[in-house]
């Protein structure tokens, strides 16, 4: 018989060459998942350092469900409702005492409406805590941003039976910061 050629004679060197191609076939998958973890972690990671870029980032998963969302916004918190404008319900809500008060504030919110490119017509008015109550519960609010003058409303809301849904509810005070009493009330970062 004629000799064997010198790659033969070593019976291991067949079954580990085998073996590593048999790796190779199933790592395979594995070392395209992990390619592409890491392109998309440097691309995060570029967008996040480079924030002032045009590119907006996106918003999370928690933030976009919340955009979804009813909101009330108290007219108190009028100076912050650009920070919800692209909310796809944004309503405002104040208390008024008189014909003249709603009209003043009617103004003040189409005026901010406007700027904003939000609608000037979903500002809703009431003489007291319980209308805001039943504003809430009639448009089917999941959440409400109210400042301390709002304090009944809010203790009523929160005692609705789960059957009613009631809304999440965040009470902004002048000490604490818009954004992170809506990160409290929503998980979401503004």
């Amino acid at each position: 018989p004629p000799p064997l050629s010198p790659f033969f004679c070593h019976p291991p060197i067949i079954i580990m060459i085998f073996l590593a191609i048999i790796l190779l076939i199933c790592a395979f998958p594995l070392i395209l998942f992990l390619v592409k973890n890491m392109t998309a972690t440097e691309a995060n990671t570029r967008n996040s350092t480079h924030a002032s870029d045009s590119q907006p980032l996106q918003p999370s998963h928690q933030l976009r469900k919340w955009r979804k969302a009813r909101i009330v916004i108290s007219f108190g918190l009028i100076n912050k409702v650009g920070l919800l404008a692209d909310a796809k319900e944004l309503y405002c809500i104040a208390l008024v005492k008189s014909d003249d008060e709603e009209q003043k504030k009617r103004q003040i919110w189409k005026q901010t409406a406007t700027s904003l490119g939000l609608n000037e017509d979903k500002i809703l008015f009431c003489e007291t805590q319980r209308g805001i109550v039943a504003i809430a519960r009639q448009l089917n609010i999941q959440l409400c941003l109210f400042t301390p003058h709002e304090k009944e409303a809010s203790e009523i809301l929160r005692k609705l039976p789960a059957s009613a849904q009631p809304p999440t509810i965040g009470i902004i005070r002048k000490e604490e910061n818009f954004e992170s009493v809506f990160m409290k009330c929503t998980g979401a970062k503004l």
